[in-house]
């Protein structure tokens, strides 16, 4: 299941994951009422591929100009597992559960190249002109092609894990290549010579989480990767890793850089919350910036791709397909709305009835924990005790104890614990 739990029940709003970038806005272009599942960009012919899922089964649309109007160009009895474009956007490639095509002329004819009653992930170029491609289902996984997919050999396993089933690759340059795989959580391998020898590029890693994605600056000298809830950037071809920003408060799936080092990552939203969409990382912050303004209370960002430094693609978990041309309106100026320091506001409405906000600013990613109090400072309920992100917070309390009873008319407390410090302030309950 893609979703998971809050840990805590009484939050009803919680604002900022990351702050909310209000000079910028998406617009619905295409696909209402269903998933996009993958979003590929093709920079040489400015060309748009999407694969989109019906109840029936899913299709894979093209888009000319810019994402606004598209055309099917193959559907698909199967569900498909991925979709990408190999090293210098030579071949497109759509992979199933059985059986990888190929398209050499942006998706007009296809070819199936390689079957072996497994499950073909992903292929990759390298510049030298080999072709990688990772097959889970057997200790053999990892294969290697000079003559463009008609004929396979391998195993390039030298230096992997023995039970490593890889589940996609990625490469940029000479015969540089990553393979993320399970059984281990976070693994990931870097070979620097095509495949003939491998090595773990987990220093900085959080090894607890699934590698999601992982993409190239345009000149290949930063590398960018997400897990499930980080973020992190290497600068040494893989050498090491350095994690960029916090735990994010939604599920990753998706990321696309700009040349100028910009970074949009689509998230999924944890059950019941408004948390996913879209945020930006702009160059040289550590912050994210949540790209909200038009998109539906509650929606999930499955994929995105920027089409140049000011507009990009956003796929959503249900309705359709979203765009933007103002990424460069969403400027640094916002650092400013940052708080400098730890603040508890005073609730509002107070005196209340039936419930009441409590307002939180922080100036860097902690746990916070808050408990409400009785007028004899014993605590009756714990509103949360979580994780949060750098930023302004509401967090309301509906006059329940933790046995979900309305309490009775009186002064009460609201307990804020930040690091060290200890913040409580008084509220008067009316019924």
């Amino acid at each position: 299941m893609r979703f998971a739990k809050l840990s805590f029940i009484v939050i009803a709003t919680i604002i900022t994951n990351c702050l909310f970038a209000q000079t910028q806005s998406w617009s619905k272009v295409a696909f209402s009422n269903r998933t996009v599942k993958k979003l590929v960009y093709n920079k040489k012919t400015a060309s748009v591929y999407a694969v989109v899922s019906s109840s029936a089964d899913d299709t894979l649309y093209k888009s000319t100009d810019g994402g606004i109007n598209w055309k099917a160009i193959k559907g698909f009895y199967f569900t498909v597992k991925n979709i990408g474009l190999t090293y210098n956007d030579f071949l497109l490639w759509v992979s199933f559960s059985d059986s990888l095509l190929m398209s050499t002329d942006g998706g007009t004819v296809w070819r199936k190249y390689f079957k072996n009653n497994s499950n073909e992930k992903s292929l990759q170029f390298s510049s030298s002109g080999k072709l990688f491609l990772f097959s889970e289902g057997s200790k053999d996984s990892i294969f290697v092609s000079s003559d463009t997919g008609k004929s396979f050999t391998g195993s390039l396993m030298t230096g992997l894990p023995p039970t490593l089933y890889p589940n996609r690759i990625y490469g940029y340059g000479t015969d540089t290549i990553f393979a993320t795989g399970s059984p281990y959580s976070g693994l990931l391998f870097k070979s620097f010579n095509g495949g003939n020898n491998w090595a773990e590029s987990t220093t900085g890693i959080n090894k607890g989480w699934y590698v999601k994605d992982i993409t190239f600056s345009s000149q290949g000298d930063t590398i960018y990767l997400i897990d499930q809830f980080y973020f992190y950037i290497s600068t040494n071809r893989g050498l090491s890793w350095s994690k960029i920003t916090d735990s994010l408060t939604s599920t990753s799936e998706d990321i696309s850089v700009t040349a100028k080092g910009d970074v949009l990552l689509a998230g999924y939203a944890f059950s019941g919350s408004d948390n996913g969409g879209i945020f930006l990382l702009k160059r040289n912050t550590s912050y994210w910036l949540r790209l909200k303004t038009g998109l539906p209370l509650y929606e999930s960002g499955t994929c995105v791709t920027f089409l140049d430094d000011n507009s990009a693609l956003l796929g959503t978990s249900s309705d359709g397909l979203y765009k933007t041309n103002q990424i460069t309106s969403v400027n640094n100026k916002i650092v400013n709305m940052l708080p400098s320091e730890f603040i508890v506001d005073q609730n509002y409405p107070n005196p209340f009835n039936p419930s009441t906000t409590i307002k939180i600013h922080l100036p860097i990613n902690t746990k916070i924990s808050i408990d409400i109090c009785d007028n004899l400072g014993r605590s009756i309920r714990n509103l949360l005790s979580e994780e949060m992100s750098i930023g302004s917070h509401n967090v309301i309390w509906n006059g329940k104890d933790s046995f979900g009873n309305t309490v009775a008319s009186g002064i009460y407390f609201y307990r804020v614990k930040y690091l060290n410090t200890i913040v409580s302030k008084s509220m008067l309950f009316l019924k």
